[in-house]
């Protein structure tokens, strides 16, 4: 349980307000700060306001943006793309968004700024490269895709997604690889279960997960948020928790034969004590490293 933090949220839309609720749920003698321009969200934020009470929190809606004095800092403002789009067809539009409501802002030495909005690895670099906080400011990245996989691979062998370790990296989009090869179910193998050709199945049904959720939803909501709780969590937990972030790769972090300025991509990172770092106990085999330079110069090098 988180005690006694500050946490903004940017944006209070369906990703942002439910992030908010599972906060308000988990956590006690919080203050919750919400930014959003939206006149039509008042109703939501008092509501809101009326359920922090139920958990000894508070909730207090800002007028003008402010990063001082943060814990946490959640951004999922922005524009969404049209069903049946890619991510990056708002790439433009967020990037311009960020600018605009950055400028001239700064984190606070003991913050945390996790950012939701798609395409969550461009964002994160965008974010980086306008506060200058690289070890201050990470994404989701492909910690949903990982909890998506566990969720296709129990759901086909019909066993509990906790006798499953699996990892995806990568691109939070077309680029995602999942790790075959660090994938194991009841400590055997996937290669035990699954022939290539399924494996590209498998991969294939995992990228088209939340074009599946937006045939009748507006966005996908409820993976997301948890998503957020977790990230947190496992900051305060003194145990090492792995999630697959998007985080600034350094030359020192992990060796790829491309290379570009400010790298930032999913990658399995250690998680505790309010620390975050690239893990080191993810050997990749050539075809995965092969897969991982090949996302990097579509996603940053074309």
């Amino acid at each position: 349980m988180v005690l006694g933090k500050k946490i903004l949220f940017i944006g209070f839309g369906e990703v942002g307000s439910l992030s908010a609720s599972l906060f308000n749920s988990f956590f006690t003698n919080c203050h919750f700060f919400i930014y959003d321009i939206h006149p039509s969200i008042e109703g939501k934020i008092l509501d809101f306001s009326h359920a922090c009470v139920m958990n000894s929190n508070q909730c207090t809606r800002l007028n003008q943006l402010s990063l001082l004095d943060m814990d946490y800092i959640v951004y999922t403002a922005g524009f969404s793309n049209q069903y049946g789009m890619p991510r990056s067809s708002v790439e433009k539009e967020n990037k311009e968004l960020i600018k605009t409501l950055f400028n001239d802002l700064k984190l606070d030495s003991k913050s945390y700024l996790i950012t939701v909005t798609n395409p969550v690895d461009k964002v994160t670099k965008c974010l980086i490269d306008v506060l200058k906080a690289p070890s201050q400011i990470i994404g989701t990245g492909t910690s949903l895709d990982t909890f998506r996989l566990k969720y296709i691979l129990s759901y086909k062998l019909n066993v509990n997604p906790n006798d499953i370790t699996t990892y995806v990296i990568g691109e939070h989009g077309q680029g995602m690889i999942p790790l075959w090869s660090k994938t194991f179910i009841n400590g055997k193998s996937v290669y035990d279960y699954f022939n290539e050709t399924q494996l590209n199945e498998l991969k294939e049904e995992l990228i088209q997960s939340a074009s599946q959720i937006r045939k009748t939803e507006k966005a996908t909501k409820f993976g997301i948020a948890e998503n957020i709780v977790q990230i947190v969590k496992a900051l305060q937990n003194n145990e090492k928790t792995v999630l697959c972030l998007s985080i600034e790769i350094t030359e020192s972090s992990i060796e790829l034969r491309k290379r570009a300025t400010c790298v930032v991509l999913s990658y399995p990172c250690e998680v505790h004590s309010n620390q975050i770092k690239i893990s080191t106990d993810f050997d990749l085999n050539e075809e995965e490293v092969k897969q991982l330079n090949k996302c990097i110069e579509e996603m940053y090098l074309a």
